[in-house]
C-alpha cells in the first residue's frame, strides 16, 4: 500500500510520506497552525510615508518656485503688454566672444523688425538688469528670449543664433494667433 499523500499545514506543500513531520519545513502533519491575517510590514510603511512626504515637499517647493517665477516676471509682462509687440531680450556681456559674435546679428534684426518688434539687449554685468537676468534665470550667454505680445515667453536660445534662425524665431512671434 503506498504511503498516503500529507499536506503541510504550513507550507501547503503535498508529499507522499509515512513521517508525521513535512520534510520541507519540518512541521508535524496534525499541527493546527492559525494562519496570519494580513499584516504590513513596518519597512514598506516607512518607504511610502517617506515617498509621500518627499513627493508633498517637491510639490511645494515647485508651487512656490512657479509663484516667485511669476511674481519676478511682472514687470517685464507688464511692460511687454503695455507696448502690445513681441520682444527679443538677448543678455550678453562686453568681455563674451560668442557675445559679440552675436552682436551684429541681433542689430541687424532690430533694424529689420522695427517698430513690429521690440529688442532689449541686457548686460548681465549691469546691476540694472539684474532682476531681469534673475527672473528669466540666466546662467549662460549669450541667452535670448522671445516673448509674444500677451507677454509669454515662446522660447528661449542659449548661445548665438544665425541670422535665419533667428529671423525664423521671430517670424513666429508675429504669426497671427
Amino acid at each position: 500500500m503506498p504511503d498516503p499523500m500529507m499536506t503541510c499545514p504550513n507550507c501547503d506543500r503535498k508529499d507522499r510520506t509515512s513521517f508525521s513531520k513535512c520534510r520541507f519545513c519540518h512541521t508535524r502533519y496534525d499541527a493546527i497552525i492559525e494562519k496570519e491575517k494580513f499584516k504590513l510590514d513596518p519597512r514598506l510603511i516607512g518607504i511610502v510615508s517617506f515617498v509621500v512626504v518627499f513627493g508633498a515637499a517637491f510639490k511645494w517647493v515647485d508651487y512656490s518656485y512657479k509663484q516667485q517665477k511669476i511674481k519676478s516676471m511682472e514687470p517685464i509682462v507688464t511692460s511687454i503688454k503695455a507696448a502690445n509687440r513681441p520682444r527679443v531680450m538677448e543678455f550678453y556681456a562686453t568681455w563674451c566672444g560668442p557675445c559679440k559674435e552675436y552682436e551684429p546679428i541681433i542689430e541687424a534684426a532690430r533694424v529689420k523688425y522695427a517698430g513690429r518688434v521690440d529688442f532689449e539687449r541686457l548686460n548681465v554685468d549691469d546691476k540694472a538688469s539684474a532682476d531681469k537676468k534673475q527672473a528669466l534665470d540666466v546662467k549662460a550667454i549669450p541667452k535670448t528670449c522671445f516673448f509674444d505680445n500677451e507677454g509669454n515667453e515662446v522660447e528661449e536660445v542659449v548661445g548665438g543664433l544665425d541670422q535665419d534662425k533667428l529671423e525664423i524665431k521671430i517670424g513666429k512671434l508675429l504669426l497671427p494667433k
